[in-house]
C-alpha cells in the first residue's frame, strides 16, 4: 500500500511551530475526518518510527497550493461535499486538519508569530504524495471561519466556497452533538478566550444566544469577502453539481448563481463529467441561494 507523508501533529517549541509528519497510507484521507484516519492508521503497526519534525517556516516551498477551500457553518453538508469530491480521479479530500486550527490558534494567542509564507508551506504538507497534478481540497473547521482574513490574504486566488444552512437547523444539530465552541463555551477553556474575546455574557447558561452569536459572525466573515477573488456562497439545498478539473474562477462563480438542486441520495451516484455541471436529480429549483438575512 503506498505510503505518503501526512502531517499528524502541531506543536510549539522554543516559540516556534513544529510539525511532525509520518508516512502513512494514503487512505488517512478517506476518513470522514482526517483525525479519524490518523488515529486508526497510528494505532497499528510501527507507523510511529518514522515520524520526522520540522519547524513550519522550514517546511519545502515547493507544492500546489489546494484546489479549493470550503468554510462552512456546520452541519451543513460540508463533510459529505469534501468526500463526493474526494471520490473524482486524481484529486483529494483533506477534511479538517487539526494541525492547520492549532497553528491558527497558537498565533492568535501569540505564542508565535503568523507568517503567511509559512502557513502556505504547512499548507502544501497535506498536499504531498496527491499523485498527477497533485490536486486536492482542504475543508477548514467552522470556526476557522474567524480567521479568514489570515488564511485569504495568505492563499491569494485560491477558489474557496462558503456553505451554510437554515440557523435553526444548524443550532438543533450543534446542541444534539456540541461542535468545538460550544463546548469551549461551557468549559471555558482557554480556545474560547481566543475566538471570542468580546464575548460578552459570562453566564454558562446561555448557549443559544452563545452560538446563534457565532453563526452571525460566521456570516459576516464570508459576506465581507463575497465578491472578492474566486468565491462562492452557496445554501445545503442550492449546491452545485460540480466536478474539479481545474476548479477555475468561473465554475465557482457559475456555482454561485446556480439553483440547481441536489439530494443526498444523488450525490452518491456521482457522473464524472466534463464541461459544466450538470444536475443529478435532472431537474433545476429556478431558485437562488439564499443568503442567511437574520430576519426569522
Amino acid at each position: 500500500m503506498e505510503r505518503v507523508p501526512v502531517p499528524t501533529r502541531l506543536y510549539l517549541q522554543d516559540g516556534q511551530a513544529m510539525l511532525q509528519t509520518v508516512r502513512l497510507p494514503a487512505a488517512v484521507y478517506e476518513a470522514p475526518f482526517l483525525s479519524d484516519g490518523l488515529r486508526q492508521a497510528l494505532s497499528e503497526g510501527d507507523a510511529a518510527r518514522s515520524a520526522v519534525s520540522c519547524p513550519v517556516k522550514d517546511l519545502p516551498e515547493e507544492g500546489a497550493l489546494p484546489a479549493g477551500l470550503i468554510f462552512h457553518v456546520s452541519r451543513c453538508g460540508s463533510t459529505l461535499v469534501t468526500q463526493l469530491l474526494g471520490t473524482l480521479p486524481g484529486v483529494r479530500g483533506v477534511s479538517e486538519p487539526e494541525a492547520l486550527s492549532l497553528y491558527l490558534l497558537h498565533c492568535a494567542q501569540g505564542a508565535c508569530a503568523f507568517d503567511a509564507e509559512a502557513f502556505r508551506r504547512l499548507i502544501k504538507a497535506f498536499g504531498r504524495g496527491a499523485g498527477p497534478g497533485g490536486r486536492y481540497v482542504i475543508k477548514f473547521s467552522s470556526w476557522n471561519l474567524l480567521f479568514l482574513d489570515r488564511i485569504l490574504d495568505a492563499l491569494p486566488g485560491v477558489p474557496w466556497v462558503f456553505l451554510t444552512r437554515d440557523a435553526t437547523e444548524v443550532m438543533a444539530s450543534n446542541f444534539r452533538s456540541p461542535s468545538a465552541p460550544l463546548r469551549w463555551y461551557r468549559s471555558r477553556e482557554p480556545w474560547f478566550r481566543t475566538c471570542f474575546p468580546d464575548w460578552p455574557g459570562d453566564e454558562p447558561d446561555a448557549p443559544e444566544a452563545f452560538f446563534a452569536g457565532c453563526l452571525a459572525r460566521y456570516a459576516r466573515k464570508a459576506r465581507e469577502h463575497d465578491g472578492l477573488g474566486a468565491c462562492g456562497w452557496t445554501t445545503r439545498a442550492c449546491l452545485a453539481w460540480c466536478t474539479v478539473t481545474s476548479w477555475p474562477t468561473s465554475d465557482w462563480r457559475w456555482m454561485r448563481r446556480s439553483g440547481r438542486g441536489w439530494t443526498r441520495r444523488a450525490a452518491t451516484e456521482r457522473r464524472a463529467t466534463r464541461g459544466r455541471p450538470s444536475c443529478p436529480t435532472g431537474r433545476r429549483s429556478g431558485r437562488k441561494p439564499r443568503r442567511p438575512s437574520g430576519r426569522r
